[in-house]
């Protein structure tokens, strides 16, 4: 249903926040309105699409050459002529909700700027922003070293390593090990994603892994030794199928002579976050059992932690190993496609997830304290509505200048 708020209040706001307009007061609103719920965090995304806001103006271009009554009616609506509700409801009707407020964002654009300047209007609403990242952005290196850009492989078995047969489904990538011989060559082989890349890898035993942003995985295409061993970069989530052979991660951090660990599994849902640029390597237990070990600084107290569900382990740089208690649904919603900051992290850590994802560089200003966002928040938004979102505290701004994002004091208002 559409309702009278949202077709009397947003769309303005919508125009205001596309050019950058709106005052402390209105971005508090409109925010409100789309902190409200995940339908309208949704739909939010939908009104301020580059494509859809151009569709809407030709076709408000179109509307007006075609029916001038309707246009009339319409940009009346729009300029707030006093239209009773009722009529305007009526006239909306013929729409999908987020085409109706589409189809009057760009109306109030056209009254904003005149007609004659909309191809100029809908490039300008958008030259400060950068879409939400598409495809895998992931890529396959062979045990020969061959590398195949996963991203522009069909659906496909791809070929033979050994006795495994490599199939590559739509953002996933399986393998199916046959008979081999404990005397065959182990072969290697290793997934990786891009910045703004997401995949998923079925191993040869049936566990699976799901790959963030700028990670990568290392393992043999089949289990033949007693353990199976796999190498990591960045941040992967495991789903471990149960057998005999115990499950060991071993994520490649850093100098691996001073913070050398492993997260040794039997059957398990977990993460492990292990990005260089990171403080910690952090492992997040959410099923089963699993025994996070350090081997480089024994001085310490703790060389190991056996976490139970809803704990987190984290090796510092200095080879110290702490256990804690876990916000598992903020540790595993990049896997869920979402941003969660839950106000544990700091503007930095929080930043370090967005610049991952839409492949940015982020610069600080001197005078930022210390801020701690929360929300959740879709990875499919535009970078500019994701950082409109964290502005909304009021506690800090961004600015957008081509692939670079400035973190600015904010206004202190909410």
């Amino acid at each position: 249903m559409v309702t009278e708020e949202i077709i009397i209040s947003i769309p303005p706001l919508v125009v205001k926040y596309l050019f950058n307009e709106l005052s402390a007061s209105e971005h508090t609103l409109l925010f409100e309105w789309v902190n409200q719920s995940s339908e309208n965090q949704l739909l939010f995304q939908e009104i301020t699409d580059k494509q859809a806001i151009w569709e809407g103006l030709q076709a408000i271009r179109a509307l007006k050459k075609e029916e001038p009554a309707c246009y009339k009616r319409l940009t009346q609506t729009i300029g707030f002529k006093n239209q009773p509700v009722a009529v305007i409801i009526s006239f909306l009707l013929r729409f999908k909700v987020a085409a109706a407020i589409v189809v009057l964002v760009a109306g109030a654009i056209i009254v904003y700027l005149s007609l004659p300047a909309t191809r100029h209007a809908a490039e300008k609403i958008v030259s400060n922003d950068i879409a939400a990242p598409t495809g895998s952005h992931a890529q396959l290196r062979l045990s020969n070293n061959q590398i195949i850009i996963l991203d522009s492989v069909g659906s496909q078995t791809v070929r033979q390593e050994g006795n495994t047969e490599i199939q590559i489904e739509k953002d996933q990538i399986t393998y199916r090990p046959g008979m081999s011989s404990p005397a065959a060559p182990v072969l290697f082989n290793t997934v990786s994603t891009s910045r703004g890349g997401f995949y998923m890898v079925a191993l040869p035993d049936g566990s699976k892994a799901w790959l963030n942003a700028g990670s990568s995985i290392k393992f043999p295409v089949a289990f033949t030794g007693n353990e199976r061993n796999v190498f990591i970069t960045g941040e992967v989530y495991f789903d471990v199928r149960k057998n005999s052979k115990p499950f060991k991660v071993i994520p490649e951090f850093g100098d691996k002579d001073n913070r050398q660990c492993q997260v040794e599994v039997m059957g398990t849902h977990f993460d492990v976050n292990a990005y260089p640029e990171e403080n910690a390597v952090t492992t997040t237990l959410l099923e089963g059992r699993v025994k996070m070990q350090s081997s480089a600084n024994r001085a310490f107290q703790r060389p190991q932690s056996i976490l139970k569900p809803g704990q987190q382990a984290q090796l510092t740089k200095a080879g110290e190993l702490k256990l804690s208690e876990a916000d598992t649904t903020a540790a595993i919603a990049w896997k869920n496609h979402e941003f969660n900051f839950n106000g544990r992290q700091d503007i930095q850590t929080s930043m370090r997830q967005i610049a991952r994802w839409y492949n940015v560089e982020v610069d600080y200003d001197k005078n930022i304290g210390n801020i701690y966002p929360m929300g959740t928040i879709s990875r499919s938004f535009p970078l500019k509505s994701v950082l409109n979102i964290i502005e909304g505290t009021g506690s800090v701004t961004f600015h957008i200048e081509g692939n670079s994002v400035k973190v600015l004091p904010g206004t202190g208002k909410q």
